[in-house]
């Protein structure tokens, strides 16, 4: 076990569920980092990759990050690795904080308890399962025995905690939603930023791009962008596609590309720090999702004013601007076409919808609350 840099000690909670991509679970950790230091709660990491999304910012927040070998490469050495930090650094934390899309892994929660952390929490992050056979039977078995080790049950929302947790969620104890909420200011359409992406992509101004922000996974369903991309190329020759994201489905998702003839308007941006710049560059978000918990990146893209199109997959409170739609993923290429070229027509709306909601990251309160543990 590994620990990758140490800073002074403060009143600390530990996550775990961080990785190198920076996705929605990255997302949220940098927004509670950056607006709750002031509460006096300092978040240190325990992950099982080498590089982690936003490591430099989270060094400069004070947070510590500790590396522990995967379990799939070797679950004897991720077992040793557990309690060698547990056995170490237990008593640094009011609590373990775990965020996961499924309960295939809860080891984290179980070492956490056998060595004496009081709070354990489990955050729910989505709504099905993507993860295969093997931790989906876990998942379910987990499912059964997860009360015994979690003390606080926490979900990006009901619907995605039935999977999760069971039909029977609302009676777990100290279960909340807790909305994904971002800094909106952040994700502001500018002009000036649109221009200087497109010109690193050559991508010239009268373009239409349409981008995708995630994991290239069979759950975000890209392949269905590459069908109806191949759809409009044969109508307009002025279109192309940016995926904003890293994921093992790169190679196949080039292929399919190349096979569709489309690999020629197609840019693999890869995971990026930063992705705000990038929503602004975008003409049409396009997102459609087999299935998602509550997805910063459609919150995002609202907040940048850009047209999405998404799957009905994606619950509907969360269309909150006017220019949203969604289709069925059982629906031709050719109709997402259509609705494509219909909000490349519409354009971005002039003010976001998000601002005062629940999803604004201005309103909300101090998520440690009901730790007991802040300082305001």
């Amino acid at each position: 076990m590994k620990r990758i840099r140490q800073r002074a000690q403060h009143k600390r909670i530990l996550v775990v569920g961080m990785t190198d991509n920076p996705g929605g679970i990255e997302a949220l950790m940098m927004g509670i980092i950056n607006g709750e230091n002031s509460q006096g709660i300092q978040l240190d990491f325990l992950v099982n990759v080498k590089e982690v999304a936003f490591k430099d910012q989270l060094f400069a927040h004070g947070s510590r990050i500790f590396y522990v070998t995967p379990r799939h490469d070797n679950r004897l050495k991720f077992n040793r690795d557990l309690r060698s930090f547990f056995s170490q650094h237990a008593n640094d934390y009011i609590a373990v904080w775990e965020n996961a899309n499924s309960l295939a892994n809860i080891d984290y929660l179980i070492y956490a308890k056998k060595y004496g952390i009081a709070e354990r929490i489990m955050h729910c992050h989505n709504s099905s399962n993507s993860e295969g056979l093997i931790r989906g039977t876990l998942h379910k078995i987990n499912r059964r025995r997860i009360h015994k080790y979690a003390t606080r049950f926490w979900s990006v929302s009901d619907e995605a905690s039935r999977w999760f947790y069971g039909p029977h969620f609302h009676d777990l104890p100290h279960y909340r939603v807790f909305d994904n909420a971002i800094n909106l200011d952040r994700f502001v359409y500018d002009n000036r930023t649109r221009m200087r992406i497109r010109e690193r992509l050559g991508i010239s101004s009268d373009t239409v791009l349409v981008g995708n922000v995630g994991r290239l996974h069979p759950q975000k369903n890209q392949s269905l962008i590459l069908h109806t991309l191949a759809v409009l190329s044969s109508r307009q020759t002025s279109i192309h596609v940016i995926f904003v994201g890293k994921g093992d489905l790169k190679q196949e998702l080039e292929d399919e590309a190349k096979s569709l003839g489309v690999d020629s308007r197609i840019h693999f941006v890869g995971a990026v720090d930063d992705v705000a710049p990038y929503y602004s560059a975008m003409d049409v978000f396009f997102f459609p999702s087999v299935f998602e918990g509550l997805p910063f990146a459609l919150l995002e893209a609202q907040a940048n004013c850009v047209p999405c199109l998404i799957s009905t997959s994606i619950t509907q409170d969360l269309m909150l601007n006017d220019n949203v739609v969604a289709r069925s993923i059982t629906d031709a290429p050719t109709i997402w076409a259509e609705e494509l070229t219909k909000l490349v027509q519409h354009g971005r709306v002039q003010d976001s919808s998000l601002r005062g909601t629940r999803f604004d990251l201005a309103t909300q309160k101090n998520i440690f609350n009901d730790l007991g543990v802040a300082t305001s």
